[in-house]
């Protein structure tokens, strides 16, 4: 029980709980600041992601994508932020509203609208 009490014990606690703190508030701050999609997006593309694992599974209704900028391409992303194809289309070669939209990303919920938007870019 004196071990417990020692200052040996109490740095070592004290220690394990300022590096927790800072493990949390490094996690938080990178997924308030919007680099937490970055950091998955370059996770994706090195293949660090699992190919065995299950997909969401969504009813046809709720299947959404987001299309926007990645490695000055266009990405067609899933609802959860998965990136699941790139166009091979330079978003510096569309007009300036276009790039401004892709930037911002564009929600899409229906395969019509994302195949009339991919053809819109595509030609």
């Amino acid at each position: 029980m004196q071990y417990f009490k020692s200052e040996r014990f109490l740095g070592m606690l004290y220690f394990v709980f300022i590096l927790t703190v800072g493990c949390i508030t490094a996690i938080i701050a990178t997924e308030s600041s919007g680099k937490w999609d970055l950091l998955q997006e370059k996770m994706v593309s090195a293949g660090y992601f699992d190919s065995n694992e299950d997909p969401i599974q969504t009813s046809e209704y709720e299947k959404s994508w987001i299309i926007r900028t990645y490695d000055e391409r266009i990405g067609v992303f899933d609802a959860t932020g998965k990136l699941e194809y790139i166009v091979n289309v330079y978003v510096f070669s569309l007009p300036q509203s276009d790039q401004e939209l892709l930037k911002n990303g564009i929600l899409v919920s229906s395969e019509k609208e994302l195949e009339a938007l991919m053809e819109d870019y595509t030609g």
